[in-house]
């Protein structure tokens, strides 16, 4: 009966979702470093432009991104060591869609900014530290100096971009000293993350340099603080939510939809990934787990995920992501924070284990 009352609500508000869907494209899993912190542990694979252009021209932008921008990331790896990545962003300019991508730094010549302010796409720069941290990350000595050398490019420029900062106990301790650095440089917003125990970073956890629970309270009550203290200079977000409003407000998490909360809200995924050999995943082209995987470009884009939609696949990671907020969130002190990513890692654990058995 509650499947049945699921799938009925669902289908009330299947337009909303389509056109609110966002998209992760992992265009390369090549890169020319090897961060300590990468969630990738095999940097083999790279999507083909023929498959590019098949995203492209799918249904899923020609007709389902007329009556807002549809958000796409273009992921790496690197993705500026294609040599191709000026025809890729080319193919993205004349849809009706908002596109970002992430960079460490390396190759952003002034070529390449001027293919990212032609094409209209925004940046984010990966810097984990000033100096000698920022390598130490990084494993190389002069990641930081082609970092800055990238960040004089882009400021003059009408390119729109800002940093990402990934928190482990290596740089916990300097989070404010990287704020003040990206005020004195001019950047105008900063995202900070915490590093996941997965790919290279599975040695830092068994080094204990991943940030325990309470570690990261801290990391975040640091993040409002300075949010206030810094609100006229710089926009920085860090990601987290307190049990209380996510027991009020499940929408945040895709836990509640429709009449059941905010009138505009839409239930979980939020988004979908291509990985680098054409699969279409649930959230984004990181999962390797078969679960996660709904179909293949070949089928179509909007074929499969409106397919997917209401399937025994959909009402399954819905209701793991119910049980997994009741176990995991509900039993916590009220004043826990919980990471945008934490039901996520939650469900995906609980589903690896329940595939293992």
């Amino acid at each position: 009966m509650e499947k049945t009352r699921m799938i009925s609500d669902l289908h009330d508000i299947y337009e909303r979702w389509i056109d609110d869907i966002e998209l992760d494209i992992l265009l390369t899993k090549k890169c020319n470093l090897n961060c300590i912190h990468c969630f990738l542990d095999n940097k083999d694979g790279e999507m083909g432009i023929d498959t590019i252009r098949r995203i492209v021209s799918d249904e899923f932008f020609v007709l389902h991104s007329q009556n807002k921008k549809r958000v796409v990331n273009l992921s790496g790896g690197e993705i500026f060591m294609r040599k191709d990545i000026g025809e890729i962003f080319s193919l993205f300019r004349d849809l009706n869609v908002s596109v970002g991508c992430v960079s460490n730094g390396f190759y952003i010549s002034d070529d390449s900014v001027e293919l990212l302010e032609e094409n209209h796409i925004d940046l984010s720069l990966s810097m984990d530290g000033v100096n000698e941290i920022h390598n130490y990350y990084r494993r190389n000595d002069i990641s930081f100096n082609k970092l800055e050398y990238a960040i004089e490019r882009l400021l003059k420029s009408k390119v729109r971009f800002g940093v990402v900062c990934s928190v482990s106990r290596i740089n916990k301790d300097y989070i404010e000293e990287i704020i003040k650095y990206c005020i004195n440089r001019k950047i105008r917003s900063i995202r900070f993350q915490v590093v996941k125990p997965e790919g290279n970073a599975l040695a830092m956890q068994e080094d204990n340099l991943i940030l325990d629970d309470s570690e990261k309270q801290e990391l975040f009550e640091k993040l409002l603080h300075y949010c206030g203290k810094y609100v006229a200079d710089i926009n920085i977000t860090g990601y987290g939510t307190f049990k209380s409003e996510l027991r009020e407000h499940g929408c945040k998490f895709g836990l509640k939809w429709g009449k059941t909360c905010h009138s505009n809200t839409t239930p979980w995924p939020k988004s979908f990934g291509i990985d680098t050999a054409g699969n279409i995943i649930q959230i984004h082209p990181f999962h390797s787990n078969e679960f996660w995987k709904i179909g293949h470009i070949d089928e179509g884009l909007f074929n499969v995920i409106s397919r997917y939609y209401a399937s025994d696949k959909h009402i399954a990671l819905l209701t793991t992501l119910k049980e997994t907020y009741e176990e995991n969130i509900l039993k916590s002190p009220e004043e826990f924070i919980f990471e945008d990513l934490y039901l996520e890692d939650k469900v995906a654990e609980k589903i690896a284990s329940s595939c293992k058995r």
